[in-house]
Formats: C-alpha cells, structure tokens, sequence
C-alpha cells in the first residue's frame, strides 16, 4: 500500500491539474501520467497552447506577428503617399463668375459669362442691351451703338428721330412773283411743279413753275389767270384745279407751262367765294372734287365724262379732297364733323358706298392713292390720327384703326402723300411743322419729326422721296425742300 500514498502525495502537488477532479477519476484515465510528464518536460510553451497539437495554436501565434509588421510598416507609407496627391494650393473648378478671379481654371478671368438682356436707357435701336462682366460688375452694354443717319427709316443715332438729317434743309423761297399763298405740288415723273396764289395789283392769281431739287434756283413762274387755291396733279400729265370767285376752274398744262384752252368751269361754288378744290388723276382720267361733295370726271383732253355728281347724300360736305387710281375715284369729306368716304368707278357707279369712317369729332379727311388702292386718314380730337385702308374696287384691307396718339394742338393743316414704299403726312401743330412717315401694316409709324416753326404744310411725293412746302414765319414767305431721304 506503500505505492497507493506515494501516487497519492505526487497528484496533490502536480500545479496543473484541476483540483475538482476526484482522485479516483484521474487516476482510471489511463496516459495521464504520460501527460504530467510532457508538460514538465516543456516548461517555455505559452499557458494557453494545447499539449495534443490542436488548431488552438493559430490564435496565440497572429498577434505576435501583427504587433512586429504593423508599426513598421505604416509610418513608413503614409507619411510619403499623402503630400503627393494633393497640394493644398490647387485650382479647383467651379462655374465661372463675375468676381475677378479665374473661378474655372484656365487661366482666364470671368470670360464666357451670360448674364441675361437689359434697357441701356437709350432710345431707337440703342435701347436693347445686355448685361456683360465689366472689371467684376455686371454692367449693361448696348448691342447696337449709335452710328450714322441713313436712309433705312431707322434711327441710327439713337437720338428718338429716324432720318432727320437726310436733305431737311430749306431750298429755297417760292415764286418771285409777290407773296405765295396756299402752295400745291405734284410730281409729273420728272420735275416737281409747283402752284401757288398771289396778291399782284390787288387781285389774287394763280402761278406755276417746277422746282429744282438740288437747291438751284426755280424757273421763271407763269401766271395763268385770277383765282386762288391751286391743286396739282402730275400722273396723267400736269392739271390744276382752282378757285375763281364761286367757281371752280380746271385746265390742263402743256409742256410750256401753258393752259389748253377752253378750261372747264363749273358754276356751282361752295359758298362765301371758296371750293377748296382738289384734282386727281390715273390712267388718263381726271377727278376734281369740291366742296359741297361734287365730283367731276374728265378724259385726257379735258371733257368731261358725265355731268357732275354729288357723292354725298347732301351738298354739305365742308371739306372735299380726292384721289385716282385705275380709272377710279376716291373721295373723302367732311359731314357734320364726321369723316366719310367713297369710291366711285369709271362710269360713274358706287364702288364703295359712302360710309362713316368717324361719328362727330373728327377733321378734314385726306386720301392718297397707293400701289394696291387708297388709304385715307383723318384725325380724332382728343385721340389723335386715324386711318383705313381699301381696293380700288372697294374692298376693305385694313379696317379704321388708330395709327398715332394725340399730339400738341391737333393735325391741322394736314396732308398726305404716298412715297412708293410708305406714306408721309405733313401737318402742324403748336405752330411747328411735323412730318409723320408710316407703312401699310401694323408696324407703328416713324416718330413724328418737328422740322420748322411754320404753318401751311403740303407735302408731295417726288419719286423716290417727298418734298415739304410751308409757310415760314421768319421769313414771311414759302419755302421748300426735300423732307426724308432718296437712294
């Protein structure tokens, strides 16, 4: 029993062994004592490393092996691989701004930039502008600079008026001859002639000559009789139409300057020594229109061609004035202070019967003939100028429409002509002389020019341009010259 306590005394004294194992147990198992014997014999083994060569080494061996490499090896990578990547003083791109600075990144400093439309506070074509990237400030820039006046009836230098440079001189005085009143003109394809009335020896009478554009001298006028208010018309050869007491006298001009006799006159005046005639002609036929709203038709050689005919449903019409375009007749008067209007064919029928372009209000109605037909125009108190356009076979183009606002004391005095491209009305207001050009559409007409202190205005179409008579108050006579520009 000797063996039994010596076996006994050595397994209380093994460290190793878990102390709540019975005795009994340990003892049975058999290798345990091979076990004991191992372990003494490798006292340098980590606690936790398995005798019996388990994968329980794995786990004590890796965090040896982390703790050697890392700290080595990442000292050594990330302080070199930083500073090269990415320099604290790069450009980084950005939208480009009005700032002074080169927010892109090109070497450019605020190039490119839209920053929308603005109003330069200018007039004409200088007014639109936009806004551009100006030493760091937004700043509106006009599109378009003044430059120039030319003829394009657009206002080149910006100054509010279109053309107002081109030839508004004053030519020249009218006549010799005593002092002018009343001037008509007519273009006759190649010279501008002109008629007036005069006071000589007590008497008015009527005197014609042309007019030279380029600023020469007229030629010598030729009085063909008494009589007063003269209207010219150049399209059928030259006519004239006057006043004589209560008559009204029409002839035809030769070559010369002379009348073809026997003139044509009519009895039938307007009252108070005035008829304020008017003439027109195309295609051969001549229309004379006076007041009280008769109209007379003649052929080429001055016969007449029918008896003349009251347009209006009574002779009260104050004011009568006509125009002529393929054999046709248009006349516009004035009724009771209501603009009205007609066309009347070659054979003397209705073609438009008249009709009432404005109830109450309004002033002398004026016709013109254009290249499709006639426009007429009358002007509204207190509203201002108005206008309606109609086929020679009386067809309406554009219904009555408003075409400028009211302007100082009214369209007085007003005429109208047509150029070939547009039409100019010459009128006066707060006694100055005003010259409107407009076009046939919607485009708003040219801004008005105010060219003269005067009254008396007649405008007249010369072929490729028009040309303004009135009455100069300085100089207490008619002058003349050409009022827009001719290509």
């Amino acid at each position: 029993m000797a063996v039994d306590a010596e076996l006994d005394a050595e397994l209380d004294a093994a460290p190793d062994g878990p102390s709540d194992v019975p005795v009994d147990a340990r003892v049975d198992r058999p290798g345990d004592m091979a076990a004991d014997l191992a372990a003494d014999a490798a006292p340098d083994l980590p606690q936790d490393v398995a005798l019996d060569g388990s994968p329980d080494a794995a786990p004590d061996m890796a965090p040896d092996v982390a703790v050697d490499m890392a700290p080595d090896a990442a000292p050594d990578m990330a302080p070199d691989a930083a500073p090269d990547m990415a320099e604290p003083d790069a450009c980084r791109p950005v939208a480009e701004l009005c700032n002074g600075a080169d927010d892109d990144c090109d070497d450019l400093v605020d190039e490119d930039i839209r920053l929308g439309a603005c109003a330069t506070g200018l007039l004409g074509p200088c007014a639109a502008g936009r806004l551009q990237c100006v030493d760091a400030e937004a700043v509106c820039v006009g599109e378009v600079g003044p430059s120039a006046e030319v003829c394009d009836r657009v206002d080149n230098d910006c100054d509010g008026v279109s053309d107002e440079t081109l030839d508004t001189r004053a030519l020249g005085f009218v006549g010799g001859v005593g002092v002018p009143s009343r001037v008509s003109a007519a273009w006759t394809g190649t010279e501008l002639a002109t008629a007036w009335h005069a006071n000589v020896d007590g008497s008015n009478h009527v005197f014609l000559t042309s007019m030279p554009l380029d600023g020469a001298a007229p030629d010598a006028a030729v009085d063909i009789g008494l009589g007063q208010r003269p209207s010219l018309d150049g399209a059928a050869g030259l006519a004239v139409a006057f006043e004589r007491g209560q008559r009204v006298v029409f002839d035809i001009i030769d070559a010369v300057g002379d009348p073809i006799d026997p003139a044509q006159v009519w009895p039938d005046g307007g009252g108070e020594g005035q008829t304020h005639p008017s003439v027109a002609a195309s295609e051969g036929v001549f229309a004379v229109g006076w007041v009280s709203g008769y109209l007379a038709r003649l052929d080429g050689a001055g016969g007449l061609l029918g008896d003349p005919q009251l347009v209006p449903a009574q002779a009260d019409a104050d004011s009568v004035d006509v125009a002529s375009k393929g054999g046709t007749s248009a006349v516009a008067w004035s009724e009771g202070g209501s603009a009205r209007f007609a066309i009347i064919g070659a054979n003397g029928e209705a073609l438009l019967a008249p009709v009432v372009l404005a109830a109450g209000g309004s002033g002398a109605p004026k016709v013109v003939a254009d290249d499709a037909g006639y426009a007429v125009f009358w002007p509204v108190g207190g509203d201002g100028l108005y206008g309606a356009w109609y086929e020679t076979g009386g067809a309406e183009r554009l219904a009555p429409r408003r075409v400028f606002g009211e302007v100082g004391d009214g369209y007085n005095d007003m005429t109208v002509a047509w150029g070939g491209a547009e039409y100019a009305l010459a009128y006066t207001s707060n006694d100055l002389v005003v010259v409107m050009r407009l076009v046939f559409d919607d485009v708003p007409p040219a801004v008005p020019q105010v060219l003269f202190a005067g009254e008396r205005p007649t405008i007249a179409s010369t072929g490729s341009g028009n040309a303004l008579f009135w009455w100069d108050r300085n100089g207490l006579n008619y002058r003349y010259g050409a009022v827009d520009c001719r290509p």
